[in-house]
């Protein structure tokens, strides 16, 4: 699995779109993905915002397809606000990237739903897809097609006698218990008809029925892997099923539509496990998935996260239950995401765990054993707890220090340049010497981090300076002066008075969760952002991440303590203390100003509930 000539031949990112420097970039990542994934199971691709993650992931993407055309769809999850975003950047690519006939040979299908994805897999090679584009709550949807039921349906039927009066009753409500009844209208009685066929005989049904019919369904309403599914289950895996069905109505009644409402709610719920079994049996294989926005699987309690279980990791860890359906079908992984280090390092090892994931066994099998995986793992992780525990053994020590350390003996003011060129050299038990011996104990902790990490993540981060302006830079960072406008490009803005408390509050309590296995404190950003959003985050009704982990781990002691104390000092009644918020407080008067001297003025808000405080 390498980045071949034949690929960089016929894969050319430079265009009139990017610069041949970005172009150069991108294509040197390719190439390294590729040569890692040789290794490895898995790549987190982490490049920063506007740096072309996904036409990184599309050479890469192509490139295995033409050294391996005939082993399944590479598939593409995203998030649903993303779902539009790929299939135009995708169509970009092939347009602008591909030379050749590359560009008309590579076929692209979107998925809404689990269904959908397996009909992709069934199509006949001539117009399969080779890169499938599925949204992260596709798969794990309950099945909402009703043919899809109707197959399930049957084969539930099959074999019980018990069942034969609901089995005859079922035809004359069929179309509205699954909804149906627009097909029913178009040929009367033929879904009881196709229950008497087999499944790949109902494609043909539907086309001789009617004219009408032949031109809605193209493609088989019952994908193979379902139907091969349904064929080797088990009679006990639908025993939920049964029960509903044992309640369908017999006959005609003045409540007829209230109890086929209960009989829909009883199926559409023994659907979803039904649905998790048949797509975890289904008998298909990709040489890669790309996970966009990796970042939402870094707890492994959500359900994107447990997609990817197999039968190992269900045995070593707390989280999964049983395997997910999408776990051991891929060859490799590659995981987008902007903001691996906005992790805890702990989630950013859970991040890596997902590729466990893979298919371990073949001759795509990766140089890597899984036992080599996990021993790696576990080392990075010991490698970044040591990281993590010098910068606070730094931060100790740092605190320590007075004013009375940077002084001459005669007690005036030193130059902190040149005292910190003497207090490097400073040996001893005195507390400058141990602040020495700290920083340079954390770089060389900081260094090995580094080392361990980079075979796992690949990062890029935008020049300083913008291309051909030297000197010019790309970002102008004034610290607040843009908003005070007090003509000292030093000063920031300032957190004096009333609000103090609870940034040192947060500051602490921050501290206290960085030293924990808990993660990133999102109550903390939400208040360097403003106190609504703090409010909004501590109250739960900030939508952070779209696959957070559900509740039920208790905060330490510690961290309640600030936390109510935070709370305290920022009583949720007092529009005056939210308003008094120092970022809020200066933009709003900025804000203000410009618009009394006749300016148009746009605010730009990073975090979410930002704007709402305005």
């Amino acid at each position: 699995m390498t980045y071949a000539t034949y690929a960089r031949s016929h894969i050319r990112l430079a265009n009139d779109r990017i610069s041949l420097e970005d172009a150069a970039r991108q294509e040197r990542a390719a190439s390294e993905v590729l040569s890692r994934l040789h290794r490895q199971p898995g790549v987190v691709l982490a490049d920063e915002v506007g740096m072309g993650k996904t036409f990184v992931a599309m050479a890469v993407a192509v490139s295995i397809l033409i050294e391996r055309p005939d082993e399944g769809p590479v598939v593409v999850m995203c998030p649903s606000s993303l779902k539009q975003k790929w299939p135009k950047d995708w169509d970009v690519f092939r347009k602008m990237c591909l030379a050749g006939s590359l560009g008309s040979r590579f076929r692209a299908a979107s998925a809404e739903s689990g269904i959908a994805f397996l009909r992709l897999l069934d199509d006949p090679p001539e117009r399969r897809a080779h890169i499938v584009f599925l949204t992260h709550g596709a798969v794990h949807r309950a099945i909402g097609d009703g043919f899809a039921k109707l197959a399930v349906i049957k084969r539930a039927f099959k074999g019980r006698s018990s069942l034969r009066a609901q089995r005859e009753a079922f035809t004359r409500f069929a179309g509205k218990l699954l909804g149906l009844d627009w097909v029913e209208r178009r040929s009367e009685g033929i879904l009881g008809r196709l229950m008497d066929r087999p499944y790949d005989a109902w494609l043909k049904v539907l086309h001789r029925e009617s004219d009408h019919l032949k031109a809605e369904f193209a493609d088989d309403p019952v994908p193979q892997h379902l139907a091969d599914v349904l064929g080797d289950m088990e009679s006990t895996d639908l025993d939920d099923l049964v029960e509903s069905l044992r309640g369908l109505p017999l006959r005609e009644s003045a409540n007829l539509d209230d109890r086929l409402r209960d009989a829909r709610r009883g199926i559409a719920l023994a659907m979803d496990q039904i649905w998790r079994l048949a797509l975890t049996k289904a008998n298909f294989r990709s040489p890669l998935l790309v996970l966009d926005e990796a970042h939402h699987v870094k707890n492994p309690a959500t359900r994107l996260a447990s997609l990817f279980a197999t039968e190992d990791s269900v045995k070593d860890s707390e989280f999964f239950t049983s395997a997910g359906p999408l776990g051991a079908k891929f060859d490799r992984m590659l995981f987008l995401t902007a903001t691996p280090f906005q992790l805890g390092h702990g989630e950013l090892i859970r991040v890596l765990e997902r590729f466990e994931g893979i298919a371990w066994s073949g001759r795509t099998a990766p140089e890597m054993s899984k036992d080599q995986f996990k021993r790696e793992l576990l080392a990075l992780g010991e490698v970044l707890d040591d990281a993590q525990a010098s910068a606070l053994r730094l931060d100790g020590a740092w605190g320590r220090l007075g004013s009375e350390h940077v002084v001459a003996p005669d007690g005036t003011a030193i130059d902190v340049d040149s005292w910190w060129e003497d207090a490097r050299q400073t040996e001893g038990d005195g507390l400058v010497a141990q602040v020495a011996a700290q920083v340079r104990g954390t770089r060389q902790a900081m260094e090995a981090a580094e080392a361990a990490l980079s075979p796992w993540v690949l990062r890029h981060l935008k020049a300083s300076q913008l291309p051909g302006a030297p000197g010019v830079q790309r970002r102008l960072t004034l610290t607040g002066a843009a908003i005070r406008d007090n003509g000292d490009p030093s000063c920031g803005l300032e957190v004096t008075g009333p609000v103090l408390l609870p940034f040192l509050l947060a500051g602490r309590a921050q501290g206290l969760l960085a030293a924990s296995t808990r993660g990133r404190a999102l109550f903390a950003e939400g208040l360097a952002s403003s106190f609504e959003a703090y409010l909004e985050t501590r109250g739960g009704r900030a939508e952070v991440d779209e696959e957070e982990a559900p509740a039920g781990d208790q905060d330490p002691p510690e961290l309640e303590w600030y936390l109510r104390h935070l709370d305290m000092a920022l009583p949720r009644e007092s529009q005056d203390a939210r308003s008094a918020h120092p970022k809020i407080k200066a933009t709003a008067e900025k804000a203000v100003a410009l618009w009394r001297a006749g300016e148009k003025v746009l605010i730009f808000c990073h975090y979410r509930a930002t704007g709402r405080a305005f």
